[in-house]
């Protein structure tokens, strides 16, 4: 089952939307019968419609998006290691670190939001999820950890 989401791949958080691709129809049934009825808004669903409108315009920003990623999620990844901080591999553009300093409230404090993951089932206190962002956006959370482990 491949599970996609428009609210991440476009920054549309408040519209829901997004869709599961399946080849097993058993499993496939199953899950539709665990949909509400009206499982998409008429917002989020003329929002979807205005993003796959242009095929070309959509496979370029999804291109570069995916370059960004990866880049500056390297970048992130290496930085946050350097730092001494637990990093676990990723292949997203969120990732997930350990540390043992409290940084949720320490970095909100710096107007950063984290992830504070430690009601994941299996997470416990210190685990945290960051967002890999512009590159610009990057060196600031990890200039505010470097300030907070001093």
């Amino acid at each position: 089952i491949i599970v996609r989401a428009f609210t991440k791949s476009f920054a549309i958080p408040a519209l829901r939307l997004g869709y599961a691709i399946g080849v097993n129809d058993n499993i496939m049934k199953r899950i539709r019968k665990q949909l509400p009825e009206w499982n998409v808004s008429l917002p989020a669903q003329k929002a979807g419609e205005i993003l796959m409108s242009d095929q070309e315009q959509l496979k370029e920003y999804l291109d570069a998006s995916r370059k960004l990623i990866i880049k500056e999620r390297s970048y992130l990844m290496n930085e946050l290691c350097e730092l001494g901080i637990k990093v676990y591999p990723s292949c997203s553009n969120y990732i997930l670190l350990k540390s043992d300093i409290e940084l949720y409230n320490k970095l909100l404090d710096k107007k950063i939001l984290v992830r504070d993951c430690s009601d994941y089932y299996g997470l416990c206190k210190g685990y945290y999820r960051v967002a890999v962002k512009k590159h610009a956006e990057n060196e600031v959370l990890i200039d505010a950890i470097k300030e907070l482990l001093r």
